[in-house]
């Protein structure tokens, strides 16, 4: 007997491994982009949410605080940027 679908499931998020050397501001425009099915071109300006570069010298490249985790909101969704990988939360 099929069961009724549960309303209040959530949808996942979405993980994205950044590369190396990708500064983590490239890296949050890509992955909300392929979280939200949208071009990079098609999303708000991160600028318009947060310093990217502010961003990138937190968590840049060099990787040097592997426990540092930085949250803020974009396109609607929550973003959470370590030094190696974004997730995308609905």
């Amino acid at each position: 007997m099929p069961q009724p679908s549960d309303s209040t499931q959530s949808e996942p998020g979405y993980m994205y491994e950044r590369h190396p050397n990708e500064p983590p501001s490239k890296a949050v425009i890509v992955a909300v982009a392929k979280a939200t099915d949208q071009s990079p071109l098609e999303i708000e300006p991160l600028a318009e949410v947060i310093d990217p570069d502010a961003l990138d010298a937190l968590l840049g490249t060099d990787k040097k605080a592997p426990s540092m985790a930085f949250t803020f909101e974009y396109c609607g969704r929550q973003v959470t940027v370590t030094p190696s990988e974004i997730q995308i939360d609905p």
